[in-house]
């Protein structure tokens, strides 16, 4: 965390609040959606958490007082930030009623609301699928849900379209896109108060949830878009601000990329040929591993690079090293073949230090042999 522009690339990512924090901790849903493409290139292949699905996350709105009524035809006009934003609506529909499962007309006016939902626009993560939706009121207290003991949620989504319940009255609603908007109806039960206030919560569940391969004190679950530690790739993107090899992150859905600074921005192509290494050794400051490369292109190793004093050889031979994606090293292959490569850390002034360290020991025992020898007394 001490180089610079690894900690930018964090920032960037979204990961400030995790450098403020720590890195030992465990992972959330709601943080693993986040911030996976970071996940990707950092390698993590695995999840580990105290929560009991890792595939579900939850998100509550703020609370907004039922005196609060907007008209429907001004919602199109209407933006929030937040990843849910709930809204009552002056509408008169008559579509549940106040029994548990009340999916049904009960002769009264119903409370109606709308729901403004936003959701992660890049990656794997962002196909998530609502699976349960649970409307709170504080005073008076009322729950009403779309599955449970509670008062029945109707969810419909759009104005006078079907409800999208089942006969139990629980939903599975495809969230694919980055925003939508669904209406909500609830028995009006005849507590409610101009002060009294409500809020929406949202359960999301991934459309392909993360197999979990360890239950014990803590669980684990596998990820299947880690980038590899070593990598080849035969097309090589560029960008010219921080920002936008963000973008190619995100939009890269776990498949990786390299991408060079330049004063031009070449988006990386979606056919790329990507080649993962193999035959990893590691030391205290050398990663060396193999790579057979189909064509001419570039190997990335996802280890900061810190230019001068990071070298590498390849086949035995020096080869130059470049920084990719902003922060991590490369270096260029000619052509095709199977390639032998060491990444390895030496200071640019090593060969300096070392000589004057050997003069410095050197000085010391000649001091110290100097400083024993007896003296001869003169008669």
């Amino acid at each position: 965390l001490t180089e610079p522009r690894f900690r930018e690339l964090l920032e960037l990512m979204g990961w400030h609040h995790e450098l403020e924090k720590g890195w030992a901790r465990t992972m959330s849903a709601h943080e693993l959606i986040n911030l996976e493409s970071l996940l990707d290139i950092l390698n993590v292949g695995y999840v580990v958490s105290w929560k009991k699905d890792i595939n579900t996350s939850h998100h509550a709105s703020d609370f907004s007082l039922y005196s609060e009524i907007m008209e429907a035809n001004a919602l199109a006009n209407q933006s929030t930030t937040d990843e849910l934003g709930l809204h009552r609506v002056r509408e008169v529909q008559d579509r549940v009623s106040c029994a548990r499962r009340g999916l049904g007309a009960d002769g009264k006016s119903d409370n109606v609301f709308v729901v403004d939902m936003l959701r992660p626009a890049y990656g794997e993560y962002s196909k998530r699928e609502v699976r349960a939706l649970r409307l709170e009121r504080k005073n008076p207290k009322g729950i009403y849900h779309t599955g449970g003991p509670n008062s029945v949620i109707g969810v419909s989504a759009g104005r006078d379209l079907p409800l999208l319940n089942d006969e139990t009255g629980q939903v599975r609603i495809p969230a694919d896109s980055a925003y939508d908007q669904l209406w909500l109806y609830t028995c009006a039960d005849g507590q409610d108060k101009l002060n009294s206030e409500y809020r929406v919560r949202a359960a999301y569940q991934l459309k392909e949830p993360l197999p979990q391969v360890l239950d014990l004190d803590m669980m684990a679950w596998e990820r299947n878009s880690a980038w590899p530690r070593a990598f080849f790739v035969d097309e090589v993107a560029s960008y010219q601000t921080k920002e936008e090899l963000a973008t190619f992150f995100h939009r890269a859905m776990g498949m990786p990329l390299v991408a060079v600074s330049s004063e031009t921005s070449v988006p990386p192509v979606t056919d790329r040929t990507v080649v993962p290494a193999f035959g990893y050794h590691m030391t205290e400051n050398s990663t060396s591993f193999s790579i057979h490369a189909p064509s001419a292109g570039v190997v990335a190793l996802t280890e900061v690079n810190i230019p001068g004093d990071v070298r590498a050889m390849v086949n035995g031979r020096n080869a130059e090293v470049i920084t990719v994606n902003h922060v991590f090293r490369g270096l260029k292959l000619p052509k095709a073949g199977v390639y032998e490569i060491n990444f390895y850390y030496r200071p640019r002034f090593w060969f300096l230090s070392l000589v004057l360290s050997l003069i410095g020991i050197i000085s010391t025992f000649a001091s110290l042999i100097l400083f024993k020898r007896p003296r001869l007394g003169i008669q």
